[in-house]
């Protein structure tokens, strides 16, 4: 429930509002529309011999290349061209001329009749965006595509190999860890493995619509939230107090208007601020705080605030972070008694991973150990919050 807003003169305990819900973004909404605009196409392309495809392989080697300086070139190129691989591409027109932004590459698994055990599978191989091109949803797009393609042609599980820093990527397509498929179905001894890489799955359904994905969760979502108002009053919006403006005091929590509505339980709190317990939430904390913080391998570029680590980049930072933190700031609070529970702190952890990822692009590597603080502490830890 959001915190109660205070206006003036309103008398507390009135309702003045209906909370609607959190904000719902569609990470492929902008290509979405530039598709519809006509400024966006995908087209799926493979080495038919043709002169203007292979052309197009050769324009999105480059881009894979570029994007993937660790993969070498020779590789890249061999599975691109290989008469065995599929490839989609993301085409956009950027003032005049047409520019390949993005691509993904993957190769298609069959059930030949000699092996009816075998599932029809895909692999994707590579996938790059252009790095001025990322962070508007052209990779999510892209991973739609794919499905859709998936779909039309009978392939109903996709398997990748992900390194560290593009995990999460696939984790928000819908890949997981957990291998839906039965070992001998995949596992072939021609999967492509790398280092510090690890094995994803996601399944294909072959009622959804992949390209209408998102508008479609939206509408569930809103779905959801208007049956949970039917039997809940948390969504009400109840003025603020007004005493609060003149000095903070203590106030008995159990008189405030919607506080019970929204679950509150003043046993429950009472239990929650007592000694013991606050003792083992701040060594609990503390134990994560330090975990992160003595692991400068990844840690370092948030061991202070961005805007003093980098005062050339500050104002470009701050129009685009607006609540930034860093790991400093979160132990001077953690020290301050600031957090009462452990969820409280894993927030501004998360926070603080999603203002670097969504601040430098996917490639760089910013984000990359962003995202290496989120699998080595994170991940786990707001998952067993949830259980």
């Amino acid at each position: 429930m959001p915190q109660p807003i205070v206006l003036g003169d309103v008398e507390p305990g009135e309702i003045v509002g209906e909370w609607q819900g959190p904000q719902i973004k569609m990470r492929d909404g902008i290509a979405r529309g530039q598709e519809e605009e006509g400024i966006l196409r995908f087209i799926p392309v493979w080495n038919d011999g043709n002169s203007k495809s292979l052309l197009m392989l050769l324009r999105l080697k480059h881009l894979i290349t570029l994007q993937l300086p660790n993969m070498p070139k020779e590789y890249v190129t061999r599975l691109v061209f290989s008469h065995s691989h599929r490839s989609i591409v993301g085409l956009k027109m950027i003032g005049d001329e047409e520019h390949l932004i993005a691509g993904i590459t993957f190769n298609c698994y069959d059930n030949p009749d000699k092996h009816p055990d075998r599932a029809r599978f895909i692999e994707v191989v590579f996938l790059a965006v252009r790095t001025d091109q990322q962070v508007h949803g052209y990779g999510s797009r892209l991973m739609n595509q794919l499905k859709t393609w998936s779909q039309k042609n009978d392939y109903l599980h996709l398997l990748t190999y992900a390194d560290n820093s593009a995990i999460g990527y696939f984790q928000r397509q819908g890949f997981t860890e957990e291998i839906e498929m039965k070992k001998n179905e995949w596992d072939i001894g021609f999967l492509k493995s790398y280092q510090d890489a690890t094995l994803m799955y996601c399944g294909i359904d072959p009622h959804i619509n992949y390209l209408d994905i998102s508008s479609s969760l939206r509408k569930q979502r809103l779905a959801f939230l208007e049956a949970i108002k039917k039997v809940s009053n948390q969504h009400y919006i109840y003025s603020g107090v007004k005493h609060f403006k003149k000095g903070t005091f203590p106030i008995d929590l159990e008189k405030l208007k919607g506080l019970k509505d929204a679950g509150w339980d003043a046993t429950k709190f009472k239990e929650l601020l007592s000694a013991k317990s606050q003792r083992e939430i701040f060594k609990k904390n503390e134990q994560l705080l330090d975990a992160i913080k003595e692991d400068k391998e990844c840690s370092w570029p948030f061991r202070a605030p961005v805007v003093e680590l980098h005062p050339a980049a500050a104002e470009k930072y701050l129009s685009t972070v607006k609540d930034p933190i860093d790991l400093r700031t979160i132990e001077e609070k953690l020290r301050a008694g600031f957090y009462i529970t452990h969820e409280m702190m894993l927030a501004d952890l998360r926070r603080m991973v999603i203002n670097c990822q969504e601040f430098n692009p996917r490639s760089s590597e910013f984000w990359e150990l962003a995202e290496q603080v989120n699998v080595k502490y994170l991940r786990d830890s707001i998952t067993e919050v949830n259980e």
